[in-house]
């Protein structure tokens, strides 16, 4: 798809940039931030403060978005089996070693109407 359709797009789209310190979100659209950036701690040793975070990030960002999102998307560090829609063991991010028993409850709660 060109990069000429993402500029008219006025979809709106949800962005976590995760990292081993902090996690970045805003939301997108047509290309450009439509929103502010919001930062939290990882607390990349605790999974459930960590997630607690992406949650609490997330429904910030959505009370702020300009239309509901159309979509949402997490940027993480690898290893990664991407094609699969995996997160390897992160050195940065002990708390999520072994996986995350609930993974899908973060994306259920940005979702919720």
């Amino acid at each position: 798809m060109p990069t000429t359709y993402f500029h008219s797009d006025d979809r709106v789209v949800m962005t976590l940039d995760a990292g081993g310190t902090s996690f970045r979100f805003c939301a997108m659209r047509g290309n450009r931030a439509a929103t502010e950036t919001i930062v939290f701690s990882s607390h990349g040793d605790d999974l459930n403060l960590s997630l607690a975070n992406i949650i609490g990030g997330f429904a910030r960002i959505r009370a702020i978005c300009p239309s509901p999102p159309a979509a949402i998307s997490f940027a993480f560090p690898g290893p990664a089996d991407y094609p699969n829609g995996i997160i390897r063991d992160q050195k940065n991010l002990p708390g999520y070693r072994g996986g995350c028993p609930d993974h899908l409850a973060v994306t259920r709660f940005c979702f919720m109407a």
